[in-house]
């Protein structure tokens, strides 16, 4: 049997939709599990034990012949059932016209008709945790599971990225935290520069650690700013990639940022992670991990992030947490793992 997932398409999304893998796997201990995925994301998925292998899925940007090729390569591998943790047309639209024999998602954006097997999201599933959400259409396989604690695993590549550039900062046998201030989504999920920078002076002075900033090569400018606070706050954004930051974040003793992707990737490492929330939901979106903390009152479940409105009260609802209480956070966490 080959089994075939199309994932979500946002690094966060995509840590919380692992649970999928392993529970696909328990089902189907010998079948060929495979990761549809696009590039930007791959890395998630690249070294778990739970897949056999990825496959890319057609970029955002995709023109017709490429997406045509895309089509052919998914034809040719006849795979018997494909699950979609997507909501698009679009995915479900890949996967029928890829042959794919079987194939399982929610009935949303009018795709029903392209689904063998449709799930209906009715208002418990999607209030629920996101990791719920993804988990929930494998019951149409007779499988349901609570989602338990994503497992992320990180290639040897990545790691032997991370050591390079730890070795080049000097901190590859140091303790240090991990900064991530920006968010995909940008200013109505993130807390702010000088908060942020405020921060990373406090863990170099009362903490002892020293700092790594993270961020895309397009957030330099702004994660450089912060950098410039102390001596020992370090910009690595847009110096590694994707499976280079998970190991970066692997090795840190500490993660500080917002709802975004690296919270996640920090807690499915196991590594103290403190996360500051504005008005998005923690109990739909929060990292899940054994040593995680949040910060914000959240409150709302699926807000418009673009509507000005909702922008006034996530500014509002992050300008109340304040510097001292990240700090005083993270070292409660701290003193948890002694």
């Amino acid at each position: 049997m080959k089994i075939v997932v199309r994932t979500p398409n946002w690094l966060g999304d995509c840590i919380m939709a692992l649970p999928v893998f392993r529970e696909l796997r328990c089902k189907y201990p010998n079948a060929e599990i495979v990761a549809a995925c696009r590039k930007n994301v791959a890395a998630c998925f690249s070294a778990s034990k739970y897949i056999d292998r990825v496959i890319l899925a057609p970029s955002k940007g995709a023109n017709i012949s490429q997406y045509i090729k895309s089509i052919r390569e998914l034809r040719n591998e006849h795979f018997d059932i494909g699950i979609l943790n997507t909501n698009s047309f679009g995915t479900a639209l890949w996967l029928a016209l890829g042959g794919v024999k079987r194939r399982i998602g929610f009935a949303r954006d009018y795709r029903r008709f392209l689904l063998t097997d449709h799930v209906m999201a009715n208002a418990k599933i999607l209030t629920a945790h996101q990791g719920e959400y993804y988990l929930d259409v494998l019951k149409v396989l007779g499988i349901k599971a609570e989602m338990g604690y994503p497992e992320l695993e990180i290639s040897s590549k990545g790691r032997a990225e991370a050591e390079n550039s730890l070795k080049e900062l000097n901190l590859l046998n140091k303790a240090y935290a991990v900064i991530a201030p920006l968010s995909a989504y940008g200013g109505v999920k993130d807390w702010g520069n000088s908060k942020y920078a405020e921060v990373a002076k406090q863990i170099v002075q009362t903490l002892g650690m020293e700092v790594v900033i993270t961020g895309t090569p397009e957030q330099v400018k702004v994660t450089q700013e912060i950098s410039n606070v102390s001596v020992g706050v370090h910009n690595l954004a847009g110096k590694v990639s994707l499976s280079g930051f998970m190991g970066i974040i692997e090795k840190a003793a500490l993660y500080i940022g917002g709802d975004s992707g690296g919270a996640h990737t920090a807690a499915a490492l196991s590594v103290p992670t403190v996360t500051i929330f504005g008005i998005t939901e923690p109990s739909r979106t929060k990292a899940i991990g054994r040593k995680v903390t949040v910060v914000g009152d959240g409150g709302m479940c699926t807000p418009n992030l673009r509507d000005p409105e909702v922008q006034k009260a996530a500014r509002k609802a992050l300008e109340a947490i304040t510097p001292e209480k990240i700090i005083n956070e993270a070292r409660l966490l701290l003193e948890k793992e002694k």
